[in-house]
């Protein structure tokens, strides 16, 4: 099978794996931002979805609150007119779960810095909480990122 083209406004993205996640609005893929080669994630939306909702959402939280909110996951393009499906393309965020990587984060502390570091990411995820409240919406903690 060969790896699928998607057209973006700023770029072109290539699937770079057979892996395909599909969910209830949208199949996720996993890509290559054809510019500069970093590697992406495309969540491309099906018919009648709610894709100008998601991005519009996002891409105004990205833009006022990014300063103030390092976890949260980057919104890097969108589909460009010429695509039937509607798509964003995304940070790629390689470490997963986050309720299981604060787990084995809480887990690994044995230094006050790394305690820290927990407390930091806790403290984070409340901010883009009182963000969504002060917004009025309700998103999912999967746009939430770890490092």
């Amino acid at each position: 099978m060969q790896n699928r083209i998607f057209e973006g406004e700023k770029s072109k993205y290539q699937q770079n794996r057979n892996l395909q996640i599909q969910g209830g609005q949208a199949s996720i893929y996993f890509a290559i931002d054809l510019k500069n080669y970093q590697q992406v994630v495309i969540k491309e939306y099906f018919k009648d979805s709610s894709f100008q909702v998601d991005y519009a959402v996002l891409k105004k939280i990205q833009d006022k609150y990014s300063e103030n909110l390092e976890y949260l996951v980057k919104i890097y393009d969108q589909s460009s007119e010429n695509e039937k499906m509607k798509f964003i393309v995304i940070e790629y965020c390689n470490q997963g779960d986050l309720y299981k990587y604060l787990i084995k984060k809480q887990q690994e502390v044995q230094t006050l810095e790394q305690a820290i570091k927990v407390i930091d990411i806790a403290i984070q995820i409340t901010k883009g909480m009182m963000i969504l409240k002060e917004l009025n919406l309700a998103i999912e903690i999967q746009n939430l990122k770890i490092y």
